[in-house]
């Protein structure tokens, strides 16, 4: 089937189930009770156009409180900016697409980004920069960090949707984070894609031109596209998608919604339906120029197991 992401809706009979679709995730995520599988499983079964962003697209603060009959199973609070971002998402599916894709930072050009005008990097953490829950630099990204933390030297910080967040007493979390990584983390009472206001707070002063760093002018880095690239796009900046460094000792809901997001966007969307990613002034040739090895496509994603149980 060929999709013309602006010219005509998607064929609602192009489903995830047809695409080859695990069904045991799919039953994961609606036997967890999770608020967002419902947005994302419906996501193949609508038809829609996609249109340009306008400035009613930009995040808004939400008042919506944590679900906590998730919280154990989730291993963090509900995230319900990510919930409350879904009609944005389903309008206008680039949101979700990075400019670029890899498979780890090892792989990122941080030279040529700073040379395209970049000024600083946020990274997630997560599977990111070390394997889920740990606080050692997972051995794959550890040259790509070291170069990263030389030529954007105190403009790099990590934005958890844990540590530094309401989830975090304390931000006890942060703190051991900080020592351990020598990175600054961000302290943030809205989960991404909210907590842009505290981004802008971290890199006031940064400007190593003296003035003042615009978010088209910051890169975010992460493995999930409805938090980490979605945030970045939202809010104008460069994003890059990387894969997970592991599965092993990731939480279940985390592994699920990867999935889902993969083969929602990057599959349905992307390759199917040809939804670019927005256009941005740091990339005017294609962000490709950043990908230290070649125009090698990373390794596919493993379906995460499951307990049927």
């Amino acid at each position: 089937m060929e999709c013309n992401s602006e010219q005509q809706p998607c064929s609602s009979d192009d489903t995830l189930a047809d695409r080859g679709m695990n069904n045991r995730v799919v039953k994961a995520c609606i036997a967890a009770g999770c608020s967002v599988a419902g947005p994302v499983l419906a996501f193949s079964a609508s038809g829609f156009g996609v249109k340009a962003l306008d400035s009613s697209d930009c995040v808004s603060s939400s008042t919506q409180r944590p679900n906590p009959k998730l919280t154990p199973w989730m291993g963090q609070s509900f995230n319900a900016q990510a919930v409350s971002s879904m009609s944005r998402v389903v309008r206008h599916p680039a949101l979700a697409v990075p400019h670029l894709s890899l498979a780890h930072i090892g792989r990122l050009d941080f030279e040529g980004l700073k040379a395209m005008g970049c000024k600083g990097v946020i990274f997630d953490k997560d599977n990111t920069l070390t394997a889920p829950y740990e606080d050692t630099v997972h051995p794959l990204v550890e040259e790509g960090l070291k170069r990263c933390m030389e030529v954007f030297e105190g403009s790099v910080c990590i934005m958890s949707n844990s540590a530094g967040t309401r989830d975090d007493p304390d931000y006890a979390d942060a703190i051991r984070i900080e020592t351990a990584l020598g990175i600054p983390v961000l302290r943030h009472d809205e989960k991404k894609p909210g907590g842009i206001a505290d981004v802008l707070a971290f890199f006031e002063g940064k400007d190593p031109e003296g003035g003042t760093v615009r978010l088209d002018e910051l890169c975010f880095v992460g493995d999930r596209l409805l938090t980490d690239v979605v945030f970045g796009n939202l809010h104008g900046m460069l994003t890059v998608h990387t894969q997970p460094l592991t599965l092993k000792g990731d939480n279940r809901p985390a592994a699920v919604f990867r999935y889902l997001e993969r083969k929602v966007f990057m599959g349905f969307f992307h390759q199917t339906c040809s939804v670019e990613p927005q256009a941005h002034r740091l990339c005017p040739e294609g962000a490709r120029v950043l990908d230290r090895e070649g125009d090698t496509a990373a390794e596919p994603e493993p379906t995460p197991v499951l307990n049927e149980t």
